[in-house]
């Protein structure tokens, strides 16, 4: 009984996933919306796979700068890494708080909104085989 709801715990997860990630990815509340530069980028690395068959798995997090209304430059760390690595000086939208400007949170892109909707699509899949699975179990 407890391996038919495992699609579903993984499925509940997924969907978390996707629904934490999209909040990560929109302006703040009460935030100014500005262009940050890339001014590096974070290397993440994961080893992933059963014991033998282990792999690494490497996400890239950029690191930006960008000038707040008083023209001090801050520098903040995406929270959210990918595997798309970008481009060092590329242009990304950044929201902060104009009381907080060390708080601020990097925008989502084209890039991480298809990761996040991958999440929600396999969170629903998965979600749909335990429906299944317990409808033939009936």
């Amino acid at each position: 009984m407890a391996i038919q709801l495992l699609p579903g715990v993984l499925g509940a997860l997924a969907i978390l996933a996707f629904v934490v990630s999209t909040v990560q990815s929109r302006p703040l509340r009460d935030g100014v919306v500005t262009d940050g530069t890339v001014a590096s980028i974070e290397t993440r690395r994961d080893v992933i796979g059963p014991a033998g068959g282990r792999r690494v798995s490497r996400t890239y997090a950029p690191r930006v700068e960008f000038v707040d209304g008083n023209g001090a430059t801050h520098t903040v760390t995406s929270s959210l890494s990918g595997g798309v690595r970008p481009a060092v000086g590329s242009t990304v939208r950044v929201s902060y708080l104009p009381a907080r400007p060390e708080q601020a949170r990097i925008l989502g892109d084209a890039h991480t909104r298809v990761g996040r909707y991958l999440l929600l699509v396999i969170g629903l899949g998965f979600i749909a085989i335990t429906v299944a699975l317990s409808l033939t179990r009936r």
